[in-house]
């Protein structure tokens, strides 16, 4: 299993992406990992300073956000057949220093869990949580690393022919409406003032698998 991260850490001015693989060692019955930094500015694959991951954390393939000079993927949860799902904290890793970290999760109800998708809303951590039998929930930590600090923004009702909201895009320049990603790789608006959400078709692309916010910068990647 595997997993990539990319950021751009201020100090050294530097672009980095991280490649995290894992192996299940069956006669260990352990898992093993292996995390690898390559730095843009040196044009050079290394070891992490932290050349392990401490912590457990979903899997989803480029299912990360960055913030804060760090990486972040939602910990997802721990299946269980007989009792709740166990959601687990979001796993960071800071470029500055490569070191693993978990932030904490707001209260949620464990036992209608399905999804967590983590995301970075109008400069702020978020969390999409989605119940099997619920609304999805978007949550928003408004101090960064601060446990009481998270804010529930939105709830979004499941509509038919719409999946679950995944993680939020940003707002429009009115302010009046949401992008979202929802589930079976589609992006939606959605009215704030109403909660109705509609499809965004996206030119050329019979669907669109993930987007993200490019923000305009004066730094020259080499060559």
């Amino acid at each position: 299993m595997f997993n990539f991260g990319f950021g751009y850490e201020s100090i050294s001015r530097d672009y980095r992406c991280v490649r995290i693989i894992r192996n299940f060692n069956v006669e260990m019955s352990s898992i093993e990992s292996d995390v690898m930094v390559y730095s843009l500015k040196n044009d050079s694959w290394r070891k992490a300073a932290s050349p392990s991951v401490p912590f457990d954390f979903d899997y989803h393939y480029a299912n990360f956000v960055f913030l804060n000079d760090a990486i972040h993927w939602d910990g997802g949860f721990t299946f269980s057949e007989n009792e709740a799902n166990e959601p687990r904290p979001i796993v960071a890793f800071n470029l500055r220093d490569e070191r693993f970290s978990t932030l904490p999760i707001p209260n949620v109800d464990s036992m209608d869990l399905a999804h967590m998708f983590v995301g970075v809303l109008d400069g702020s951590l978020c969390l999409s949580v989605s119940g099997l039998n619920s609304d999805t929930d978007l949550w928003v930590m408004k101090e960064y690393g601060a446990a009481g600090s998270w804010m529930k923004l939105f709830s979004f009702s499941k509509i038919y022919g719409y999946g679950g909201v995944e993680r939020p895009i940003c707002y429009s320049m009115s302010l009046k409406k949401l992008f979202v990603h929802i589930t079976y790789w589609q992006v939606a608006s959605v009215d704030l003032d109403t909660m109705e959400i509609s499809n965004v078709k996206v030119v050329n692309f019979p669907r669109c698998t993930n987007a993200h916010v490019c923000v305009e910068n004066l730094l020259m990647l080499r060559g």
